[in-house]
């Protein structure tokens, strides 16, 4: 089966999130952490607001790259997003603003300087003197804000620990699970990481660490959450000592 791969436009938020990104995470050990009594109702308030994070995401200048695995007729089968970490503090003090830098309540955020929430469930975005302006998003009713929270705060000490560039989310419809869009997503991530002479961090579940591995990342750590184990894995470029082993 032909695929081919290209960079992610906002437009492709909504297709991407319903395709590939909700279907994916279903059964992830996070989002049943986070979404702790799913129900079809609140399903769909959970893939409004990724659309809206992914959408937020794919606008911004941020340090970010996010592209897709198309089928020949165009419809995305897949996609991932990558940081790398000297463009996102650059455009950080350009802008001025901190705000969550991920696309999924799956990978939670790790800027909680930037969050605030509020009675009304809904989040607002900060400036870095910590001033709201007046735009705020919903959270899903189901969402644990707590669970959230924590587990924010572990991924964010975990990753400082270890992080250069990062692999922030990513997602293939099942349908087309096995058949190369995966291996297709993490080969461009790595060779941008390798051409950038930047290790490479991600938070996996247990279920994906082996496949991972088949990209040169390696444990490096172990995050616990509520039970629930995350490993910590690494891939070092060509010519670079690892950080944080």
């Amino acid at each position: 089966m032909a695929f081919t791969l290209s960079p992610a436009v906002p437009s492709d938020a909504e297709v991407l999130v319903r395709n590939c990104e909700f279907p994916a995470m279903a059964d992830n050990p996070l989002r049943l952490l986070m979404f702790p009594n799913p129900s079809p109702k609140t399903s769909e308030e959970e893939i409004v607001w990724m659309i809206d994070n992914l959408r937020n995401s794919l606008t911004r200048d941020h340090g970010m790259k996010f592209w897709k695995v198309c089928m020949a007729d165009g419809m995305p089968v897949g996609f991932a997003g990558w940081t790398a970490p000297v463009l996102d503090e650059a455009n950080s003090k350009q802008n001025g603003a901190v705000e969550e830098d991920i696309t999924s309540p799956a990978h939670p955020s790790t800027e909680e300087a930037g969050l605030q929430i509020q009675g009304d469930r809904s989040r607002v975005i900060t400036n870095e003197h910590g001033d709201g302006d007046a735009k705020k998003r919903p959270l899903p009713g189901s969402l644990d804000i707590e669970m959230w929270f924590s587990i924010s705060r572990k991924f964010a000490v975990e990753k400082e620990r270890v992080l250069q560039g990062r692999l922030n989310i990513i997602s293939v419809y099942p349908i087309y699970q096995g058949e190369g869009v995966g291996s297709m997503l993490m080969e461009w991530g790595c060779k941008q990481a390798d051409e950038m002479g930047l290790d490479s961090f991600l938070l996996a579940s247990p279920a994906a660490t082996r496949w991972y591995g088949k990209f040169a990342f390696k444990a490096v750590g172990e995050v616990e959450v509520r039970g629930a184990k995350f490993t910590s894995m690494l891939r070092k470029a060509p010519g670079t000592m690892a950080r944080g082993t």
